[in-house]
């Protein structure tokens, strides 16, 4: 073993076992943690019958000859001639027969940093040593007992007693679980996790749906009004001068966390590889995703303050019974159904539909996010699992806010007939 593994995992063993109630974790690390003979023997790899080259060779055996018919016996000549390797050419070899792991590493955030370049990111090699017994043994730092000291011997504080809470609350099978890719919170086959992912499904392909229908049938009426007389009278004011200031900074910091973040979503794409390529590295990325958060939180909250005290009672976006019957005798008109009704104030249906959404879409990522950003916070109080669940919500409003902002936004504001080649309403605040 390399010297930057033992000395990660040595750190990692000794914190836990310095806790009372696991003992043996250090009697291990004495008596043969190291890599010795009798180590070995208890090792799950000796019992699966792995043989030394699968870890200690060249990288170039087939997968047939990396297990043998009886368990390896040890040679301490042969041991004597084993060359250290690096930490990233174990995690190669980790990867031939854990296929399965590896995947499921990539989905997670050490994975995902990993695969943008970031340093000290835990791997294969940082945690499993490969000569530790089986899972199941108490001898085991990961089994479920102790788990949760090796990621708070990272994560936990610089001493033991800022790191015990958040051993002690990722003690117990969730944590195991959730890190091999199981969602342990559920009812029966229903889980959690599942329901996530059915919910955005349904939503994402209702909200598209309808957004492409309102613009195939808004379309052809468009055109005609492009050419409607009405068009070269005053144009009317819609926006002051702060709300188009509030405006700029909202695109700006949206479009920001939209690139840096599906740069990290998508941490193995070319998108992802190029983006930290540009911004000098992943923790530049991570930085520039942070302090557009921050704009974008703060712009929102000027926007409150905009709205409570300077448009004193002006309530344009508020809205109301009237525009759920504005929305439906609007989508008749356009279907050819009825005659035109009536406008329903200075902004209409769809504008305050958009806004309100994304007002909901601000809320939740700003949870979200909060937990993922505060990790070490959420793991002291929380289960691993809702970290994950924090991390796949935040990801699906991702998608959905930015797609509606490429359709709906992009079509109401450059590609409709009415406003082709763009809406100049964000800078001269009349339309």
């Amino acid at each position: 073993m390399t010297r930057n593994i033992s000395l990660a995992l040595i750190g990692m063993m000794l914190w836990g076992a310095a806790l009372a109630d696991v003992p043996d974790i250090q009697d291990w690390m004495h008596s043969g943690g190291d890599g010795s003979e009798s180590a070995w023997q208890t090792s799950a790899h000796f019992k699966a019958k792995v043989r030394c080259i699968a870890c200690h060779g060249q990288g170039d055996e087939t997968n047939a000859s990396l297990v043998s018919d009886t368990p390896q016996r040890w040679s301490q000549t042969e041991a004597a001639l084993i060359q250290p390797k690096k930490r990233a050419e174990y995690d190669s070899l980790c990867r031939r027969c854990h296929q399965d792991a590896e995947a499921n590493f990539q989905r997670t955030f050490h994975g995902k940093h990993a695969s943008l370049g970031k340093k000290n990111i835990p791997t294969c090699s940082y945690c499993h040593v490969g000569h530790e017994p089986p899972l199941a043994s108490n001898h085991n730092a990961l089994q479920s007992k102790t788990l949760g000291r090796v990621c708070a011997g990272c994560h936990g504080g610089s001493t033991d007693a800022q790191r015990t809470p958040m051993a002690f609350n990722l003690a117990g099978p969730d944590t195991g679980a959730t890190l091999y890719g199981h969602d342990r919170f559920g009812m029966g086959p229903v889980r959690i996790g599942g329901l996530i992912n059915a919910f955005y499904t349904l939503l994402m392909t209702t909200v598209v749906g309808f957004v492409l229908f309102y613009i195939f049938i808004d379309f052809p009426l468009a055109r005609k009004e492009r050419h409607s007389p009405a068009r070269s009278g005053v144009k009317e004011k819609r926006f002051t001068l702060g709300q188009r200031l509030q405006h700029l900074i909202l695109a700006a910091s949206f479009i920001t966390l939209a690139l840096t973040g599906f740069a990290i979503m998508y941490a193995d794409s070319a998108y992802g590889q190029w983006l930290v390529s540009v911004v000098g590295g992943a923790d530049n990325r991570s930085l520039i995703h942070r302090l557009a958060a921050m704009v974008f939180v703060g712009n929102a909250l000027i926007h409150i303050f905009y709205y409570l005290f300077i448009f004193r009672g002006q309530r344009t976006m508020m809205l109301s019974r009237q525009d759920l019957t504005h929305a439906w005798m609007d989508i008749r008109f356009r279907l050819g159904q009825c005659e035109e009704p009536e406008m329903s104030g200075k902004y209409d249906w769809i504008q305050k539909l958009e806004y309100w959404a994304g007002i909901i879409g601000l809320n939740v990522v700003l949870v979200t996010g909060l937990l993922m950003w505060f990790f070490e916070w959420t793991l002291t109080h929380m289960p691993y699992q809702i970290l994950k669940y924090a991390q796949w919500i935040h990801g699906w409003e991702a998608i959905l806010a930015t797609t509606v902002v490429l359709i709906l936004h992009g079509y109401s504001t450059l590609l409709s007939p009415r406003v082709f080649p763009m809406d100049w309403s964000w800078i001269t605040g009349r339309k």
